[in-house]
């Protein structure tokens, strides 16, 4: 039995690395195809940069592993939240 988790020969450090790079990527991508100058369009990057950290400090450190469920519990939260204000939005039109 293995002792940690894996999905597709990767694993959740590895994930967590490759989703980081991803949306800085992404947001670089953007900028650059778009010729944004708006700090708008850096925010997946900015959301990635912690992401990446986390997933490399747990590489370093594998009891960084609570800093990957800090993530988890604050990022539902905050989803939870968003959703929550999408909602009220839509039932509270400006108009």
């Amino acid at each position: 039995m293995e002792q940690q988790f894996v999905c597709m020969k990767i694993t959740m450090a590895g994930w967590t690395i490759i989703y980081g790079l991803w949306l800085i990527g992404w947001a670089a991508a953007v900028a650059v195809a778009t010729g944004s100058e708006s700090i708008r369009s850096w925010i997946p990057a900015m959301l990635g940069m912690p992401i990446l950290l986390m997933g490399l400090l747990s590489l370093i450190h594998p009891a960084a592993s609570a800093s990957k469920l800090m993530l988890l519990v604050t990022g539902g939260w905050f989803a939870v939240i968003c959703l929550r204000s999408f909602i009220w939005a839509r039932k509270n039109p400006r108009d």
